[in-house]
């Protein structure tokens, strides 16, 4: 299936072979939900399936959430089976408006047949920006949108969707059965809030039919919202509800900070505060929007419009979004409290621990080792959760595949580039790896190299190693490509080697190719950063009398190191911001002193 990392995709692939009868009887189940192709749906068509019409569907999301992920997946899993020809234009923008703007401005001005936009802010600019499309939608129940009251179309003529109100009743019964004791239930409100204006509104009329007291207290700015939950706890409260509001939720630190020493279990309407990896547990139980029902919704919406000529004025917003539960077992247990086993047994997700995240980080070999060791070195002291380290990208390759969105980490062995820093990423630096000249066991009687000696051996002119008074053979020279990290540093500090017009010796092209070059063959001579050489019996050199220890890294006395570091554009969440978290651990940084790198602190960015 595709995912949110993918930006274009065709669909129409012949189902499996294997399928069986299932598949034959797709097509009779397709006519029922959708009417033969062309016939009686408005539009109809005698051209040949090669000749009909590819469809054009641009998907936004404005931020990269796991409810969006499984909107957009659940929308083009239904569109597919509209088995109509289609490609998808999928951009997430991660925040970024004047990207959304300029995006939804192209697919107007391109005539795409249809936008599909997952979230509030995306919605709004679809709706604004694309006048001459039609728009489908998930968004919250902003008036701009839904309409006011309970009016059933967009304002908007170009749009129609679904919004993702969750019936307040069902809601607080919810509650209820996760907190069995709960009888007083606290709420903070932002007065600006529309959304969370209408969700409290709405409880305090259907509270008392569900046997539950409401208390509030409002709020204007972040700094009344510990003093809002001191005033709520000290009249008496079982439970918090943190509603739909911005303010609340980008301030989730706080409201942890003010709660969870009166061990007061908090609710919510937002998957915000969820996650497991967070340093301050918060939400113990959320009730919000199936998003992937909702795409499923959005689809059938979608597919009326494309080829059966609907306009979405015509289409009613949906109103009511059928729910999920999500349980986090982590945050009951910090605040003691025991969910019902009936209760757990019918939430969607049940979060415990790092459960069900994998984290990939692509890029350069030069730490690919060190941080597999760190990996499992994590992973053997958490609970759920895979860390990916697959093999070499290059460095650049990683952040490739980071800005694609196709992993929320890369790992690079050099400075990022002005290109890579406007385009917003951060690099967090935590080793340093010396860049060591080493030699086969075989060669005896040497333990230091000079630089002319370095670059006499790669230009050919040292070709024997009784010429450097070591034991008699021929050098057997080894040596990477141009763009390796490792390369790039001995050239800015050996001079002479970069001016090498070809070197005398054996190209390889990964850290694991040279290191198994240079221990399997005698009479060897090449260069690895101290973790690759770690566990061999490869003597390393010093240079110019100069080892490359620890002290001497840190002094800047043996200055051929390369810095290894964590990049990432949006700020990680779960459990790639534990493993960031952890690398500077004291376990991962004896890890990587072990490993012959020296490890960097905090300061390291």
């Amino acid at each position: 299936m595709p995912t949110l990392a993918e930006s274009r995709r065709s669909a129409g692939h012949d189902p499996p072979k294997s399928a069986g009868w299932a598949w034959r009887l797709l097509p009779v189940a397709l006519i029922v939900l959708f009417g033969w192709p062309g016939h009686g749906r408005g539009q109809a068509s005698d051209a040949p399936a090669a000749q009909q019409q590819s469809y054009k569907v641009g998907i936004l999301t404005c931020h990269q959430t796991p409810l969006a992920l499984e909107a957009v997946e659940a929308f083009q899993r239904a569109f597919d089976l509209g088995q109509i020809p289609h490609t998808y234009d999928l951009v997430e923008v991660r925040g970024d408006q004047a990207l959304a703007v300029e995006t939804l401005q192209r697919w107007n001005q391109d005539k795409v047949d249809l936008i599909f936009t997952v979230g509030t802010e995306a919605s709004l600019l679809a709706v604004q920006e694309a006048q001459d499309t039609p728009v489908v939608f998930i968004a919250a129940p902003d008036p701009a949108l839904v309409g006011p009251g309970d009016a059933s179309a967009c304002p908007a003529r170009n749009a129609t969707g679904s919004s993702t109100s969750v019936d307040m009743a069902a809601r607080l019964r919810l509650f209820r059965e996760c907190l069995p004791h709960l009888k007083v239930l606290g709420v903070v409100c932002d007065r600006s809030s529309v959304v969370a204006a209408a969700e409290v509104a709405e409880a305090r009329l259907k509270a008392k039919s569900v046997k539950l007291t409401l208390r509030e207290a409002t709020v204007t700015q972040a700094r009344e919202i510990a003093p809002a939950i001191e005033k709520l706890t000290q009249e008496g409260i079982d439970a918090l509800w943190v509603p739909t509001d911005t303010l609340l939720l980008e301030n989730l630190p706080r409201i942890a900070a003010a709660i969870q020493s009166k061990k007061v279990p908090v609710v919510t309407s937002a998957p915000e505060g969820m996650d497991p990896a967070e340093e301050n547990l918060l939400s113990l139980v959320a009730v919000v929007a199936d998003y992937a029902q909702l795409g499923r919704l959005s689809a059938e919406t979608a597919l009326d419009i494309v080829t059966a000529g609907k306009s979405p004025s015509d289409i009613p917003v949906r109103r009511v979004a059928p729910h999920a539960i999500i349980v986090n077992a982590d945050a009951a247990a910090a605040m003691g409290c025991t969910v019902p086993p009936p209760f757990l047994a019918k939430a969607h997700k049940v979060l415990r621990g790092y459960e069900g995240q994998t984290v990939t980080i692509p890029g350069t070999d030069d730490s690919q080792e060190l941080l597999q060791d760190l990996a499992q070195a994590l992973l053997d002291g958490t609970q759920g959760g895979q860390i990916e380290v697959p093999d070499s990208a290059g460095s650049s390759g990683g952040i490739r595949a980071l800005l694609a969105g196709k992993a929320p980490l890369a790992r690079v062995a050099r400075a990022l580039t002005s290109e890579e820093q406007k385009a917003g990423l951060t690099c967090v630096t935590f080793a340093k790896a010396p860049i060591v000249f080493v030699v086969h066991p075989s060669v005896l009687g040497i333990d230091n190299i000079t630089r002319q000696d370095v670059v006499g051996i790669y230009s050919g002119r040292i070709t024997k190693w009784e010429t450097l008074n070591a034991k008699e053979g021929r050098i057997y020279a080894v040596t990477r490509e141009s763009g390796n990290a490792g390369l790039r540093v001995l050239n800015a500090q050996i001079p002479e080697l970069a001016g090498i017009t070809e070197h005398r010796a054996k190209v390889l092209y990964t850290s694991p190719e040279a290191r198994d070059a240079l221990v399997g063959h005698r009479n060897t001579f090449g260069f690895l950063t101290t973790s690759a050489a770690a566990g061999t019996e490869l003597r390393i050199l010093s240079v110019d009398g100069v080892q490359p220890s620890p002290l001497n890294v840190r002094s800047g006395a043996y200055r051929l190191v390369v810095p290894l570091s964590i990049v990432y554009k949006d700020k990680p969440t779960g459990l790639a911001r534990r493993f960031i978290d952890f690398l500077f651990s004291k376990e991962a940084q004896e890890i990587i002193s072990a490993m012959g790198a020296v490890p960097e602190g905090r300061t390291g960015r």
